[in-house]
C-alpha cells in the first residue's frame, strides 16, 4: 500500500490520539522581522518614492508591478517605527507590517447518471460519495472511521453532468510534486515566491494534497496490468496552477501571497485557492484580493480552524468565498471556524488526498497504487473541494462571470444536510453539493432586483409633497436581460421603468420593485423613503433686485423692482420693503410686496445730466421672518442682490 500509514498496530494506536488539524490560525501578530509592505499614492513620482524610503530608513527589496506594493527593508525591531515614518509621508498610501500566515506540518491521522469512479482509493474518499462505509482502513478490517451516507458533496451524481473543463486553478500554498501520477496530467506550471529559482516544487506536503483534491485525474490507468490510479479530484479535467508561497516549515508571507495573486491574474486563472491564513487584517493582502476579484476570478479560502467564530483573513475579506469543514456525518467538526461570516462548508474531516512521493519513499509499481496519498484534517482540505466546485461550475456553458459561479455554488448549498443540526445554522448557505451546482438554474438563473439604497429627503416645496428618483439600476440577471421593471406601494403602481420620477407625501414609504428577466423569473427588494416636512422659515431676503428708468427731455425716473423670498427661498407677500436712493437720487424708498412677492420703489425726478441712480435695500420686514441682509442674493447678476444702480433712459 502506497498510503502514508504505520506499520505496527501500536504505533497505529500512539497516533489514535494525535490527530491534528491543518491550516491552523498562525499566532496573533506574527510577521517577518527586518521587513514591511509599503504602497504608495497614484501619481507619486520615483523621486518622491525615493525620498520616502530615505527619511523613513527603508530599501526597496521588491516590488508587484501590478499592484505597486513594494517590500521593503529596514531595521530589524524598528517595524513599527519605520511604518510611523512612512505613514507620516503624503505620499504613502498605507504602510504595514510583512504578517506570516501559516500551513502547520501536515501529519497522518488517527481516528478523528451517475459517474462511479473506478480509481484504486475512491472508496476511501467519503468526502464525495458517502455510503456509510469504513475509511481509514489499516487493515482490511482495522478502519477508523465509518461515514453517514450521503454526508457528502454528491460527486458521481454531479459528474453525470459534467466532469468540467480544463479551467485553471491557481493553488496557493506549499508548492506541488508536479511528477505525481495523478496530478501530473493537469498540471500546467507555476512559480516559486519562497525561493529565487522559480520551481514551485513542494517541500511540506499541504499543496500537493490540496492540488489533489482539486485536480486529481479521473479514471487514469497505471501499472501492468493497468488498474485505475489512486484517488480523484473534483473537477478531475482542471488544470493546477501551483504557486509556492509557504516555506518548509509553513510560514508564508503576505507579500508573496500577495506576488502569486497577481501571477494568476497574469496567467489567467479562473479560481484561487488560499488553504491559509492568520488572524491579522492586511489593507494590502486585501486590495491584491480585491484586484483578482475585479479581473473576475473566484477566491476561495479556508476559514481556520481554532473552532471559533474569529475571523480569519484571507477568508473573511469581502468577495472571497470563505470555507468551514463538515465531517462524514455532516456535523461540524471542533477545530472548523463557524459563524456568520463564513459562507458555507465542505468536506474536511480525514481526507485522503495526493502527497509528495518523497513521502512514500518513491515511486512504486503497484498498480493504481503508483503514487502517494495521506489523509489530512482541517479547513484547508474543504477548501479545495470549494475550489474545484468553482471550476466544474465555470465549465458550464451558461457562465460568464465569477459573480454567476458565486451565486450558483452558495445558492445550490445543502441548508439541512443528514444530521439533526442544520449544515446553515453554523454558516450562512449551509453545506457543499455539487450535483445541486451543476444543476442549479439550468434553465434560467433568477434576476436580482435592487432597489438602491434608503432615502431620507426634505419637502423643498413645503406643499407637503417631494419629488423623488428611484433608482433600480443595479438590478441585473446573471444568465440574460432584465425586461420589466414595477415600483409599488401597496397596490398602486409608481413606476414601470428602472429609475422613476415619483412625487410622495411628507412621511416614510416603503417601495417594492419587481424586475422580470427574459424567462419571466421575476424578483423583488424594496426600499424605504422617508420625505420631512417642510422647516417653517425664519428669515427673509432679497431674491432678486431688477432696475429700469423712464424719461423726457428734461428729466428722469428709476425704479427698482424686489423680489422677497423666505429661508426655503419660496416668495412672500405682505413684506414691507424699505431703502435708500444715492447716486444721482435722493431719499428714501418704501414698498409692500403683492401676492408674487415683487413691489417696486420709485426714484424722485432727476436732471438729464444725472447719469445713474442707486438703490440700497436697508430692511424687509414681514411677519415671523427676520431679515437677513447675508442671504440676499440675484439670479441675474445685474445688482449686488442689495444694491442696484441704474442708468438713465
Amino acid at each position: 500500500m502506497r498510503l502514508i500509514k504505520a506499520l505496527v498496530v501500536l504505533t497505529l494506536v500512539a497516533f489514535a490520539f494525535t490527530d491534528r488539524p491543518s491550516a491552523q490560525t498562525a499566532g496573533a501578530g506574527r510577521f517577518v522581522s527586518g521587513e514591511i509592505v509599503v504602497k504608495f499614492r497614484p501619481g507619486a513620482s520615483a523621486n518622491a518614492k525615493a525620498d520616502a524610503h530615505r527619511q523613513a530608513g527603508g530599501r526597496l527589496l521588491n516590488e508587484i508591478a501590478r499592484t505597486g506594493v513594494q517590500l521593503v527593508a529596514v531595521p530589524a525591531g524598528d517595524e513599527a517605527g519605520a511604518i510611523a515614518r512612512y505613514q507620516r509621508n503624503p505620499n504613502v498610501l498605507y504602510a504595514e507590517r510583512n504578517f506570516i500566515r501559516s500551513i502547520p506540518t501536515p501529519i497522518s491521522h488517527g481516528p478523528g447518471s451517475d459517474v462511479m469512479p473506478s480509481d484504486y482509493y475512491f472508496r476511501e474518499q467519503w468526502a464525495l460519495h458517502n455510503t456509510g462505509q469504513l475509511f481509514y482502513c489499516i487493515l482490511p478490517e482495522f478502519c477508523f472511521y465509518i461515514g453517514t451516507p450521503d454526508a457528502d458533496i454528491d460527486a458521481p451524481e454531479a459528474w453525470g453532468m459534467s466532469t468540467g473543463t480544463a479551467v485553471k486553478v491557481a493553488v496557493i500554498d506549499t508548492g506541488i510534486d508536479y511528477t505525481h501520477p495523478d496530478l501530473a496530467t493537469n498540471y500546467d506550471g507555476g512559480n516559486d515566491f519562497v525561493t529565487p529559482d522559480g520551481d514551485p516544487w513542494d517541500d511540506h506536503g499541504h499543496g500537493t494534497h490540496v492540488s489533489g483534491t482539486i485536480a486529481a485525474a479521473l479514471n487514469n490507468p497505471t501499472g501492468n496490468p493497468a488498474e485505475e490510479e489512486g484517488v480523484v479530484g473534483v473537477a478531475p479535467n482542471a488544470s493546477i496552477l501551483a504557486y509556492k508561497v509557504c516555506d518548509a516549515t509553513g510560514n508564508c508571507t503576505d507579500f508573496a501571497i500577495e506576488q502569486a495573486i497577481a501571477q494568476a491574474i497574469t496567467d489567467g486563472a479562473s479560481v484561487i485557492n488560499m488553504s491559509l491564513g492568520g488572524p491579522e487584517f492586511s489593507q494590502s493582502s486585501y486590495d491584491a484580493v480585491q484586484d483578482a476579484w475585479n479581473a473576475g476570478l473566484v477566491i476561495v479560502a479556508g476559514a481556520g480552524n481554532d473552532g471559533t467564530t474569529a475571523q480569519f483573513y484571507p477568508a473573511a475579506y469581502a468577495n472571497v468565498i470563505s470555507v468551514a469543514a463538515f465531517d462524514e456525518d455532516h456535523r461540524r467538526p471542533t477545530f472548523s471556524n463557524y459563524g456568520n461570516w463564513v459562507d458555507i462548508s465542505a468536506p474536511g474531516n480525514v481526507i485522503l488526498s495526493t502527497y509528495p512521493l518523497s513521502a512514500c519513499g518513491g515511486g512504486s509499481t503497484v498498480p493504481g497504487d503508483t503514487g502517494c496519498y495521506n489523509w489530512l484534517t482541517g479547513t484547508s482540505m474543504a477548501t479545495p473541494h470549494v475550489a474545484g466546485a468553482a471550476a466544474l461550475i465555470w465549465s458550464r456553458g451558461d457562465v460568464t462571470s465569477n459573480s454567476q459561479v458565486v451565486n450558483i455554488l452558495l445558492n445550490s448549498a445543502d441548508p439541512q444536510g443528514v444530521d439533526a443540526v442544520r449544515l446553515d445554522s453554523w454558516t450562512i448557505h449551509g453545506g457543499l453539493n455539487i450535483h445541486n451546482a451543476l444543476s442549479y438554474g439550468v434553465t434560467n438563473l433568477p434576476p436580482v432586483a435592487n432597489a438602491g439604497p434608503d432615502q431620507i429627503v426634505a419637502d423643498t416645496g413645503g406643499d407637503s409633497v417631494e419629488l423623488v428618483t428611484l433608482n433600480g439600476s443595479a438590478s441585473s440577471d446573471p444568465d440574460g436581460t432584465i425586461v420589466a421593471y414595477e415600483w409599488r406601494e401597496g397596490s398602486a403602481v409608481f413606476g414601470i421603468v428602472a429609475n422613476p420620477d415619483v412625487w410622495l407625501a411628507v412621511g416614510t414609504h416603503t417601495l417594492t420593485l419587481e424586475v422580470t428577466d427574459d424567462d419571466g423569473a421575476t424578483a423583488t427588494d424594496s426600499v424605504s423613503v422617508t420625505v420631512n416636512p417642510a422647516t417653517a422659515p425664519t428669515t427673509a431676503h432679497v431674491g432678486d433686485l431688477d432696475g429700469s428708468s423712464t424719461g423726457n427731455k428734461g428729466s428722469w425716473t428709476a425704479q427698482v423692482t424686489i423680489t422677497v423670498h423666505d429661508t426655503g427661498h419660496q416668495i412672500v407677500a405682505g413684506a414691507v420693503v424699505t431703502g435708500t436712493w444715492n447716486s444721482g437720487a435722493s431719499g428714501t424708498g418704501t414698498c409692500t410686496t403683492n401676492g408674487g412677492g415683487t413691489c417696486v420703489v420709485v426714484s424722485n425726478s432727476m436732471r438729464k445730466r444725472v447719469n445713474t441712480a442707486s438703490f440700497t435695500v436697508t430692511g424687509v420686514a414681514a411677519s415671523g421672518l427676520s431679515y437677513s441682509a447675508g442671504q440676499n442674493h440675484e439670479p441675474d447678476g445685474d445688482s449686488t442682490g442689495t444694491a442696484i444702480t441704474v442708468a438713465k433712459p
